[in-house]
């Protein structure tokens, strides 16, 4: 429907807006301008909900989490929390812009997958293994959250999406898209030998609460 019609299309034949407007598109061509309306709002109030729900809770983990394990709580450091709120959500809302302008011409969906498998990468093989290794320890949790977090994005900038559509290089260092395949076994080798050379051992607290949790909901359900 739209892909016939010129008046969705560019001189050049592109469609107006790229590929993220498909939808808008379609949506005027089937109901006009008011079912393009609805959904741009629909679409607007869900962008400015998660991008406010990602810097307020970037912002305090921030603020609070860190702030509390590195100073300590009283009412006299009570500006200085709120100082680091204000300051870590123009920091945050700083690089998200920017961001956001050097992906702009990126397929929105495809940026979706390509933030799943970096999630994937640095949270499911320690949930794994919180659930089913009862020697998980939490240095290991930090090294394959680092491990995992931290690899996986540098294969992502060294990969296609990064290196090659929006820095402009002619072929990619990394040609996995997305690297997942390889980050994630390293965050679970991570986890396991951050685990075995801990000299501390002292095991993973969420392991135990996890399980004790998933045992009262069978007990419950019986």
């Amino acid at each position: 429907m739209i892909f016939n019609d010129p008046s969705y299309h560019q001189a050049n034949g592109a469609l107006l807006g790229g590929a993220n407007t498909v939808s808008i598109h379609l949506s005027h061509a089937v109901g006009g301008d008011f079912l393009m309306a609805f959904v741009c709002a629909v679409a607007f109030a869900t962008i400015i909900a998660v991008v406010a729900g990602l810097t307020l809770t970037g912002a305090s983990t921030i603020a609070h989490d860190l702030l509390r394990t590195t100073a300590p709580v009283s009412e006299g450091n009570s500006t200085r929390g709120l100082f680091t709120t204000r300051a870590v959500t123009l920091i945050l809302g700083t690089i998200g812009t920017l961001l956001a302008l050097a992906f702009q011409d990126q397929n929105v969906a495809y940026l979706l997958g390509l933030s799943f498998a970096i999630a994937a990468s640095a949270n499911f093989p320690i949930l794994m293994l919180a659930l089913y290794w009862p020697r998980l320890t939490t240095i290991g949790v930090i090294a394959g959250g680092c491990t995992g977090s931290g690899l996986s994005v540098i294969l992502t900038v060294l990969g296609p999406a990064v290196w090659v559509k929006v820095l402009g290089f002619a072929a990619p260092i990394v040609w996995l898209d997305p690297p997942t395949l390889v980050t994630m076994p390293f965050t679970f080798l991570a986890c396991y030998f951050g685990s075995v050379l801990d000299s501390s051992r002292r095991r993973y607290p969420g392991a135990r609460q996890i399980c004790r949790a998933i045992q009262s909901i069978y007990r419950l359900n019986r």
